[in-house]
């Protein structure tokens, strides 16, 4: 029951952050262009001061990641990469 509580409350807060989410495309373009590039860094760093959208790009990022939004560029990069 604990578990199911936590996963609820994961799903409700991915859900809050990404609410009216919009913008940012030129973020996920370099986020694109990282996940193309096999001699990159394996990571990328987002920054910004409090309240600047790092939290809600990190939801929608997972979101993309699971398969419940879609973002075309970032799923075409995908595939090319695995």
């Amino acid at each position: 029951m604990f578990n199911g509580q936590i996963e609820n409350g994961f799903y409700s807060l991915i859900s809050d952050k990404t609410k009216n989410f919009k913008g940012r495309e030129w973020l996920f373009s370099e986020i694109k262009s990282w996940l193309a590039d096999p001699n990159c860094l394996r990571y990328f760093l987002i920054t910004g001061k409090a309240g600047t959208g790092k939290s809600a790009i990190s939801a929608r990022l997972w979101q993309i990641s699971e398969g419940t939004e879609t973002d075309e560029d970032l799923e075409r990069t995908q595939r090319i990469v695995t």
